[in-house]
């Protein structure tokens, strides 16, 4: 039993070796590497990344390069000599870059035997940016000012094609919910696929001030008549309003009845009853607003002496 077994594992090991001996056939994509573009040149529209071979060999070398992920096996496509507009190039086995330790018998090119690719002057132009960010306040919150953007301008860098008719480039969609706090943080420009460009700088900071909001009664105010004529006297009917004033919290919650003044204007009433509106002051901030005075109109009754 024990010659038996010996004689097997013999057979196996003979089995696998002139199995990894003979001639395999693999076919799979290899990257192109383009080299020596000029630096005052740029591609443009789809550059093709890999091109897919053939390749004949033992299987040995073939389990070594699957092994290796196909690393320093390679297509290589010489640029120094290209001149602006549609450049064409034919690939062959001079083209491939061939690991020296394999034994590759044959390699065949089966797509990308020709390639043409579109070459154009590289420039700069100075572009827009447009936020694709959209924030939604927390329950009790607001969002105070526009959203900032630093730098709002950046410098990109690409084919003079796709430059051309570009002003602008937008962020990376950006989404924020349930925010109850000043938002900052960076966003990355959402390059075109396919486009060739690169900005500088690649990112940008986007801030949201976000505030708590607030809304206050103040009732009691007292309604302070201005312009009354010598020899006359006038009152109003009622004689203190209810203000209703809403923003930030860090201004409306620190209001007080002495932060507020009700005035109405008697100029060029003599005696009689009449109603007129009246006028609200409040400390002057973009922040806070005036939603509403109890009553709108008031009753000015003017006697004489």
């Amino acid at each position: 039993m024990g010659l038996r077994i010996i004689a097997l594992l013999i057979a196996i090991v003979l089995w696998v070796h002139t199995s990894g001996e003979s001639i395999h056939e693999l076919t799979t994509e290899i990257p192109i590497h383009y080299r020596n573009l000029p630096s005052d040149l740029s591609f443009a529209g789809d550059v093709p990344e890999t091109i897919n071979v053939t390749i004949h060999a033992p299987g040995f070398d073939l389990l070594q390069l699957r092994a290796t992920d196909f690393y320093g096996l390679y297509a290589e496509l010489d640029l120094k000599a290209v001149q602006p507009g549609k450049e064409t190039f034919n690939l062959n086995t001079e083209n491939i870059h061939l690991p020296e330790e394999l034994r590759i018998q044959s390699i065949e090119i089966r797509s990308h035997k020709r390639l043409t690719l579109q070459i154009d002057p590289l420039i700069e132009k100075t572009l827009t940016v447009i936020p694709a960010v959209a924030i939604k306040p927390k329950n009790g919150h607001i969002l105070v000012d526009n959203l900032q953007i630093d730098p709002p301008q950046v410098t990109a860098r690409g084919p003079q094609s796709t430059l051309r008719e570009m002003t602008s480039i937008k962020t990376e969609k950006i989404q924020i919910r349930e925010a109850d706090r000043t938002i900052s943080q960076q966003v990355p420009l959402q390059i075109p696929p396919n486009s060739h460009l690169s900005c500088k700088p690649s990112h940008v900071t986007i801030e949201q001030r976000v505030e708590a909001f607030s809304r206050q009664r103040f009732m009691g105010v007292p309604v302070k008549l201005i312009n009354v004529r010598n020899g006359y006297n006038a009152r109003t009917d009622p004689e203190t309003a209810t203000v209703l004033i809403s923003g930030i919290a860090s201004i409306v919650d620190s209001l007080t009845l002495n932060d507020l003044a009700c005035t109405i204007d008697a100029r060029w009433r003599r005696e009689g009853e009449f109603t007129l509106p009246v006028k609200v002051r409040y400390p002057e901030s973009p922040y806070i607003s005036l939603d509403l005075v109890i009553p709108e109109e008031f009753t000015l009754i003017i006697t004489r002496n």
